[in-house]
């Protein structure tokens, strides 16, 4: 599951949701209006784990989301 598509409640995914990402998701009107609002008010930092979920090594990740946390003014906790 990706992060974005962890976010979305079993009820409310679809397979036509498969394969696009956050603006897709937001401008196709596959989201619930409460999940889209939600989704737009946090759009920068959530397209931003999307690439990093996306585009990275899963051994890269550790350090990519704390410098992310940072730049969002986030407190970042390693698993």
């Amino acid at each position: 599951m990706c992060a974005i598509g962890c976010l979305i409640p079993d009820e409310e995914y679809s397979s036509t949701m498969e394969s696009n990402d956050l603006y897709n998701l937001i401008e196709e009107h596959f989201l619930t209006d409460e999940r889209r609002a939600e989704f737009m008010e946090n759009d920068s930092l959530l397209a931003r784990l999307q690439s990093i979920h996306d585009e990275l090594d899963p051994s890269d990740w550790e350090e990519v989301f704390r410098k992310t946390a940072i730049n969002f003014n986030l407190v970042y906790t390693a698993p």
